[in-house]
């Protein structure tokens, strides 16, 4: 028997297996399409925790011995405190880390994010460091009237913009 020999298929299978494709399709359709009314008035619910609900076919739990008190944890450091102010002397920034960059063509919904706080074009991080300008890769700063430019998203480790700029 040859490869380009062709199978003639019954008539009845063919039929049955495009009945059979369809009523697939269709289910699968329905069932993606439609939420059934309980699991949409479910998902819009909230949820009780489980040990608050019970009926009479829920096994009640077994009572245990109490939990032992877990420790709170240390308090970690708010990012709303804000420590010794940093400013810019004698050509020395201190360290920017930069988080955000968000740059459009309109220049008001320009911004980046600087050690944890959004600024935008004109407004100072720090005392001596104003935002001149935000670039589609670049941001131009004016550190007590020296132009520095830091790389969109490259945190500045801190030191004199004179040398970073002869690199």
């Amino acid at each position: 028997m040859s490869l380009t020999t062709t199978y003639a298929m019954p008539g009845y299978l063919l039929a049955t297996y495009a009945l059979l494709l369809l009523s697939l399709g269709w289910f699968a359709h329905q069932r993606w399409m439609e939420r059934p009314a309980t699991v949409a008035a479910h998902a819009a619910t909230p949820q009780k925790p489980l040990e608050n609900v019970h009926n009479e076919n829920t096994p009640q739990p077994v009572q245990a011995e109490p939990a032992l008190p877990v420790p709170e944890p240390a308090p970690t450091p708010s990012l709303a405190r804000t420590p010794k102010p940093a400013k810019v002397e004698n050509g020395q920034v201190p360290p920017l880390v930069y988080s955000a960059h968000v740059f459009t063509s309109d220049p008001s919904r320009r911004s980046v994010t600087l050690n944890g706080v959004r600024y935008q074009e004109g407004e100072s991080p720090m005392e001596g460091l104003v935002i001149e300008q935000i670039q589609q890769d670049i941001t131009l700063f004016n550190a007590d009237g020296e132009i520095f430019i830091l790389d969109a998203l490259s945190d500045w480790p801190g030191g004199d913009i004179k040398e970073a700029g002869a690199e």
